[in-house]
């Protein structure tokens, strides 16, 4: 992720993923960054930022204890299809929450095999339904909450966390009528919340964890 300089917000947030694409914007990554801003305005007591991404201006704002809420795009439309392969029908939902997403429904998410997610999030990430290609999401819910596991497009593995997921997941079981938001998102990585007030909002913890600095070789044939 890095944080440029932007004429109309407090910053710009761009997002690049491990095989170096640019991503539209990164859930998790924006909590993130907000957190980080606020610790760098030291003298400042602005808690609200507005950041722009390529998928709009979002707000987040840094709560008391490390906790960050933040805006989330509007969701585009809802799409309930049925993907055929290995001799077997899954019944998917996609939708747009700021990048692609396609949640689907599973039993014992926590402990199915890490390849068994790999192989069938990798099928549906590429599946010829998704021009654009889509995140995958595997959820199950579970004593009043609900569990989420991700193979996030771009990375092509699974990944700990996924705020976007998360909230696709969420907003999903809620137009099913399974879930009443506030709805809590537990994942590999830690407890996510989904809120709706005047819109989704993801609110999870953040903390510094580490500081450094990245030190560029120097150019010999330049000198």
């Amino acid at each position: 992720m890095a944080v440029e300089a932007d004429q109309d917000c407090d910053f710009r947030m761009r997002f690049f993923t491990p095989d170096g694409n640019e991503g539209e914007m990164c859930g998790n990554g924006i909590l993130c960054l907000a957190r980080w801003y606020k610790e760098k305005k030291e003298s400042s007591d602005k808690r609200s930022f507005s950041i722009q991404t390529n998928s709009g201006v979002l707000q987040a704002e840094v709560i008391d204890s490390g906790m960050v809420r933040m805006s989330m795009p509007p969701v585009g439309e809802l799409e309930k299809k049925e993907l055929d392969f290995d001799k077997k029908k899954y019944r998917v939902y996609h939708l747009w929450v700021g990048v692609p997403h396609t949640v689907v429904f599973m039993d014992n998410v926590f402990y199915l095999d890490a390849e068994r997610i790999k192989d069938l999030g990798k099928k549906i990430r590429f599946h010829p339904e998704f021009e654009k290609g889509t995140n995958v999401n595997f959820v199950e819910v579970k004593e009043g909450e609900i569990r989420v596991r991700t193979y996030e497009r771009g990375v092509e593995e699974e990944t700990l966390a996924s705020g976007t997921g998360s909230t696709a997941s969420a907003f999903v079981l809620n137009w099913l009528g399974k879930k009443v938001f506030p709805i809590k998102v537990r994942t590999r990585g830690g407890v996510l919340e989904i809120e709706k007030k005047d819109g989704l909002f993801l609110k999870g913890f953040c903390e510094m964890v580490a500081e450094g600095i990245i030190l560029q070789k120097p150019d010999k044939s330049k000198t």
